[in-house]
């Protein structure tokens, strides 16, 4: 797998050693089976749908989320701690949202990004990360994260997998920070923005 070449680091994004102001629960869902899991994040992007349609008063589903912003919550199923920084999430090493596809997505395809920080002492402690998703069991190619940095995941999508209301995305690290005496959460990394773009 190719390693990813990381964009500049940006100081306001969080390490493990900064302090926090968590609006969430500290701890994200616990650790199901792949099948379980598949069966929540479904349920849950079903959960979404009907209420979006069944009242009004609920914001319609995003293609793009910004992390710190309280509306992307309803559409952030699991593995995703609270904000801080007022910029950014943490995820676990397993974390999964959901998006709505793009206009004209269904015909053209899409891509999926998400904006990654990886601090420096995390490589340095646990060694290169790979990144892995799929989307309602369809894998996406992984990425290989081998520095410190801040990064792009970036990856095609078929149109026939977007032609849906919403788009349920799962993601996972083949590596994490485990929790410490000082720090009881699983780390895996920084996460700014998540979004679905029409190719």
């Amino acid at each position: 797998m190719p390693f990813v070449k990381p964009w500049r680091r940006h100081s306001c994004l969080p390490d493990r050693g900064s302090s926090r102001s968590v609006s969430d629960s500290k701890q994200p869902s616990a650790p199901m089976s792949r099948g379980a899991a598949h069966t929540s994040i479904c349920a849950t992007v079903c959960l979404l749908a009907s209420l979006s349609l069944a009242c009004h008063r609920l914001p319609e589903p995003e293609s793009r989320l910004n992390l710190a912003e309280a509306a992307a919550r309803s559409q952030l199923i699991s593995g995703f701690y609270g904000v801080e920084n007022g910029s950014s999430r943490w995820t676990a090493r397993e974390f999964s949202f959901a998006l709505k596809p793009p206009a004209n997505s269904a015909h053209r395809g899409g891509r999926l990004r998400i904006q990654i920080y990886i601090p420096d002492s995390e490589i340095q402690m646990i060694g290169p990360m790979t990144l892995g998703a799929d989307i309602d069991g369809y894998g996406l190619a992984p990425e290989t994260f081998a520095v410190g940095g801040v990064y792009v995941y970036s990856a095609d999508i078929p149109a026939a997998r977007l032609d849906t209301n919403i788009v349920p995305v799962r993601c996972s690290f083949d590596r994490a920070l485990s929790p410490t005496a000082s720090d009881g959460r699983e780390l895996g990394a920084v996460i700014t923005e998540v979004s679905l773009e029409s190719k």
